[in-house]
């Protein structure tokens, strides 16, 4: 492959290659988790709390996108001042969400590694009260809190009422989606595939 045939491949796949381009895209499928309607919080179940297929999706679309970032590779015509913005904006979002810093470092592994919903929820609930490092000290995750928490958080409710923080994550989001593939606005999988994410980043350009 020329150089020059490399350049325009990766210029189709914006200035951030494959990563920043998968990024994008998994992001898109986030957002639109995040502004589809949202069903009521289930009734908690024998074993305790329970999400729904959509609770489910939008934490593993959020977990593929986070760890996305490391694997990003600017090419040299991002400037050092729009890449820090973009972190900064990663960093917003991730300060949005329900959970610690300490509690979200815990939560990505145990996600990534159990592939089926009822693993999942039976993992994060029987693991009772597990210590993990946040703001220096420790802390105990409870499993059963966290589910409960990111259901009342997608739904805005309970202790997310009125925050305003799920509003502020699509904000973000949308933000470093647009910085890492600016086509993505127009037709990532398809506007019937993700018409409210396309619909919202058109109207926040």
């Amino acid at each position: 492959m020329s150089a020059e045939h490399g350049s325009d491949v990766r210029q189709d796949r914006g200035p951030y290659g494959d990563a920043g381009h998968e990024m994008a895209m998994v992001g898109t499928r986030f957002l639109e988790n995040l502004l589809a309607s949202k069903d009521e919080v289930p009734e908690k179940g024998t074993h305790g709390p329970v999400w729904t297929k959509d609770d489910v999706e939008g934490i593993r679309h959020y977990v593929a996108f986070s760890s996305s970032v490391p694997f990003l590779e600017p090419d040299q015509s991002v400037d050092g001042g729009i890449l820090a913005g973009l972190h900064r904006c990663v960093g917003e979002l991730n300060a949005s969400l329900p959970f610690s810093e300490g509690e979200r470092l815990w939560l990505l592994p145990e996600i990534k590694a159990l592939p089926h919903e009822h693993e999942l929820l039976a993992r994060l609930i029987g693991l009772g009260r597990v210590p993990v490092l946040s703001a220096g000290m420790r802390q105990d995750v409870d499993g059963r809190v966290l589910v409960e928490r990111w259901a009342d958080w997608r739904r805005e409710e309970g202790e997310f009422a009125g925050e305003g923080s799920r509003e502020h994550a699509q904000l973000m989001l949308g933000k470093v989606i647009r910085e890492l593939m600016p086509t993505a606005i127009v037709a990532p999988y398809g506007y019937d595939r993700t018409p409210n994410a396309i619909d919202f980043l058109m109207d926040h350009r």
